[in-house]
């Protein structure tokens, strides 16, 4: 075998010996890309938080920066340093971020150290060769091991990402020498990777964890603060890359960051409604009043994520009213078949999609009004009626009338609203059940305080820092 050329060792102040340094951001040092293809074939138990993967990773940061900073030679104006670099450097920056992805230790130590936030700064601000591929999948093991993270690296990753994507909102938004390009639109691959290693902890962030994570990651925005503030600035980030909003959906489509962000958050409220219909059913009236408010402090912030990030485009208020409402739409619509991919395993949409009229609404929203447009809040009674009766709770009577209306997996069948007396009917049989449930006017009262808590979070919400 070749052995392979490094150049000259470094003797570091320990008397250790280490990876060489880089010549030049144009000429990465001889070998590396041979020593990725090693790591990357080794076996990943005995590499994890070795020598070898973090002098790898140290280096691949160290080649970052220099090739963000170097100077393109030339006057000619086609040699822009993406082109550049997209030939020169993207190749061995890439395989050397695949090499080490699987390496949580060394990659939380990065995002999470004193040096995280110049980091990510690179890292972000780099237009990829790949559209942020093989950077986005330094963090897939985030979202995957939320589930069972012993460690508690995957929450502490997370919430470092997260602090980052919130507090930087602007700056991703209108990322440097882009002529105001935002994170989605320059490296979609990166902000979808991040859309889903943020998806098990969208609920964590607003205060109530649903039970897809262990439950270590600290809100983003806690139970005192009336508008979500910073998980709508994040938000807005993963609105950045969303379908095009001059055309059809296309569900065959690569999913982008925004259907993520939709599909996961609205599951997420789904959880919620279920969480407290089974406080209901285990006589415990109005216990979990508390995932009524996160469902509603979750709900407010993927509409004012969505303004502010249209604002951010068109710079007129009315204009990102109308097409953030559009794309809420839009996305809805390709994610409520979803089915298995989020907490619990239900649909997304929910209820054959009637939750549109109280996630999306008729109305468009901005931050700061004076009073939000009132929505029928009965497709969230019927999320809960279904829980309870699956429960086996309430009069007898009014139970054995409302699973009438329940198929063989235990899923209503809603009558269309069509004019005939069907759908009337039905409704009055879920409400005669409802009212039979628990303390007297608990569900309506649960409902009132979900509504309250979006409209409140809507009215108080700052208007978005102008860019």
């Amino acid at each position: 075998m070749t052995p392979l050329s490094f150049g000259e060792p470094t003797h570091n102040p320990d008397g250790s010996i280490g990876l060489p340094p880089l010549t030049t951001a144009s000429q990465p040092t001889a070998g590396l890309n041979d020593l990725a293809d090693i790591i990357h074939r080794g076996n990943r138990d005995l590499q994890v938080g070795s020598g070898l993967d973090s002098g790898l990773f140290e280096k691949s940061q160290q080649l970052l920066e220099q090739s963000n900073g170097w100077p393109v030679p030339g006057n000619d104006p086609m040699s822009d340093r993406p082109r550049w670099y997209h030939q020169l450097v993207d190749p061995t920056l890439q395989n050397m971020f695949n090499a080490v992805n699987k390496d949580d230790l060394v990659i939380h130590d990065a995002v999470t150290g004193s040096g995280g936030e110049r980091f990510l700064n690179n890292l972000t601000q780099h237009q990829w060769q790949d559209d942020g591929l093989a950077a986005g999948g330094l963090f897939d093991w985030v979202g995957e091991s939320a589930a069972h993270d012993s460690t508690g690296r995957a929450a502490e990753t997370a919430h470092a990402l997260e602090e980052y994507t919130s507090n930087k909102h602007n700056q991703l938004l209108n990322l440097p020498d882009t002529q105001g390009q935002s994170l989605g639109q320059v490296n979609p691959e990166l902000t979808r990777d991040w859309a889903r290693a943020f998806s098990p902890y969208m609920d964590d962030m607003v205060g109530m964890n649903t039970g897809d994570s262990n439950g270590l990651f600290a809100p983003l925005d806690p139970d005192s603060s009336v508008e979500p503030a910073n998980t709508r600035h994040l938000m807005s980030v993963l609105y950045s890359d969303h379908p095009p909003l001059d055309g059809g959906a296309d569900a065959g489509a690569a999913k982008t960051a925004s259907q993520i962000l939709s599909e996961s958050s609205q599951a997420h409220i789904n959880s919620y409604l279920t969480a407290a219909a089974e406080s209901v059913a285990d006589r415990n009236a109005g216990e979990d009043n508390f995932a009524m408010q996160s469902a509603g402090k979750l709900q407010a912030a993927m509409d004012l994520g969505a303004y502010d990030e249209r604002f951010d485009t068109t710079h007129d208020i009315f204009e990102a009213q109308k097409q953030a409402h559009e794309m809420q739409s839009k996305l809805f619509d390709l994610g409520k078949d979803v089915i298995g991919e989020f907490p619990g395993g239900s649909t997304v949409g929910g209820l054959g999609g009637l939750m549109k009229d109280v996630i999306v609404g008729s109305d468009p929203v901005m931050p700061g009004v004076q009073s939000v447009a009132g929505r029928d809040m009965f497709p969230v009674q019927l999320h809960m009626a279904q829980t309870l009766a699956q429960a086996g709770v309430g009069d007898p009577h009014f139970l054995e009338v409302v699973r009438g209306h329940l198929d063989a997996n235990g899923h209503f069948n809603i009558p269309r609203e069509d004019g005939t007396p069907d759908y009337r009917y039905f409704k009055n049989d879920i409400n005669n059940y409802l009212a039979s449930v628990g303390q007297p006017g608990v569900i309506n009262d649960m409902t009132q305080n979900y509504w309250n808590t979006y409209t409140q979070a809507i009215i108080n919400a700052a208007p978005p820092q102008q860019p």
